[in-house]
């Protein structure tokens, strides 16, 4: 389903992953899976692979889906160039999504990994929502959600940088920060239903 989400990996302050996700962005499908990929998958490729990590330019990008067989003009793009595109830059592709940090598990013998920087994408509550953000200097996850007149909390925090000017939505906003340890130590049930109380009793006032 169409679930637009962002997530995010901080090291040394900075991010170095704004993946934009354009699929299942729920707490009970990229919140879990984000979930499993911290607590059982991080490994020694992990680590070496955020060393090659690099946001493409926008001639780069460009250059890829033309390569792909993209017309230099074209604004939409056939199924079989986005095909194309997907097997020779899965981490390029909208449908990469959640999933960035799993395929970042995997060995990769790319010299840079070329990621998008979609970081932007949490100054929109209404398109973007959900966000979940790896910090690995704080050791935890942070759990964003966009909604409308949100408590401006967290990374998106700058309404002056909020694209819906025209609706009540304003960016995506802090809902819950858990530290590593603990999400070693909750199932995924347990995860999704801290989530979605915390939502509705926060952001959905009956």
């Amino acid at each position: 389903m169409g679930t637009r989400h962002i997530t995010v990996i901080i090291k040394n302050g900075k991010p170095i992953v704004a993946q934009y996700g354009q699929w299942d962005g729920y707490f009970d499908c990229a919140g879990v899976t984000i979930k499993n990929a911290i607590t059982k998958n991080i490994n020694e490729h992990f680590l070496t692979n955020l060393k090659k990590l690099e946001f493409i330019s926008e001639e780069l990008l460009e250059q890829y889906w033309q390569d792909a067989g993209k017309l230099p003009d074209e604004e939409w793009v056939s199924i079989d160039v986005s095909d194309k595109f997907e097997q020779k830059h899965p981490q390029l592709s909208r449908n990469m999504g959640y999933k960035i940090i799993d395929f970042l598990c995997q060995p990769n013998d790319n010299d840079i990994i070329y990621v998008s920087n979609n970081f932007d994408f949490g100054y929109s509550g209404l398109w973007c929502e959900f966000g979940y953000v790896y910090d690995l200097d704080r050791l935890c996850l942070d759990v964003y959600v966009g909604d409308e007149e949100t408590n401006l909390v967290g990374l998106w925090n700058d309404i002056t940088k909020r694209e819906d000017t025209e609706t009540s939505y304003t960016c995506i906003s802090l809902l819950h920060t858990f530290s590593i340890s603990e999400l070693h130590n909750i199932d995924d049930d347990t995860f999704i239903d801290i989530l979605s109380k915390l939502k509705q009793g926060v952001f959905r006032s009956e």
